[in-house]
């Protein structure tokens, strides 16, 4: 009921590709109805050139699309609901209609004071860096966000709170009470709070380390 905030971290994007997030300076609540009444509501959104590596925070609120091409992994509040507000006058292969719409719940949802920030890139951050935060509590109080590089072997989780690792690349394990759970690309682990966890890297290993601040 309150939204939903969430973060991407691009794995991988076509050449060409796009990410929508926000909506452009002097849009307001008039100017997206009557472009939305258009068939041309894209034109309001910001639009970032997509690229491996982006980092791109999602607050509730904020309207947003994945273009075509575009490989992420997304960390977010736990939600079911979705507001699809414009779907790109596309129709369904099966049916030949459109999508449905939840437009007039979607605009009641839009934050229109909403500045979006561009992407942050982790490959822009030293190559000696092997941990990047990418989501602090000052900024999101639904989870903090950091991205990690293990190169041999390294400690993780902590006693007082569970930790959700996505696998980006490499591979390795993570091993503790008595488990050794294999991780590999595209893998998601749940590390409940009160265990000592190590993560080994056979190959460099990357993932997203989150947790609730």
């Amino acid at each position: 009921e309150a939204g939903k905030t969430e973060c991407w971290l691009v794995l991988h994007a076509r050449p060409g590709s796009e990410i929508f997030l926000g909506l452009r300076h002097g849009i307001d609540r008039a100017a997206l109805v009557h472009e939305l009444a258009r068939g041309s509501a894209d034109q309001c959104l910001n639009a970032f050139p997509a690229r491996a590596g982006d980092f791109l925070f999602v607050p509730a609120g904020t309207v947003h699309a994945i273009g075509a091409g575009v490989l992420l992994a997304e960390i977010q509040q736990s939600s079911d609901t979705t507001f699809r507000l414009f779907d790109w006058n596309r129709t369904d292969l099966a049916t030949g209609q459109p999508r449905e719409l939840q437009v007039e719940h979607a605009l009641e949802s839009l934050d229109f004071d909403l500045v979006s920030p561009p992407p942050v890139n982790v490959g822009d951050t030293p190559a000696s860096s092997n941990c990047v935060p990418l989501l602090g509590p000052d900024q999101c109080p639904h989870f903090v966000v950091t991205w990690r590089r293990v190169l041999t072997s390294d400690s993780i989780g902590e006693i007082d709170r569970c930790h959700v690792l996505v696998c980006l690349n490499g591979s390795g394990q993570v091993s503790g009470g008595g488990e050794q759970i294999p991780a590999r690309p595209g893998d998601c682990l749940l590390l409940p709070a009160g265990g000592e966890f190590t993560c080994q890297a056979s190959k460099p290993l990357e993932i997203l380390d989150a947790w609730v601040p």
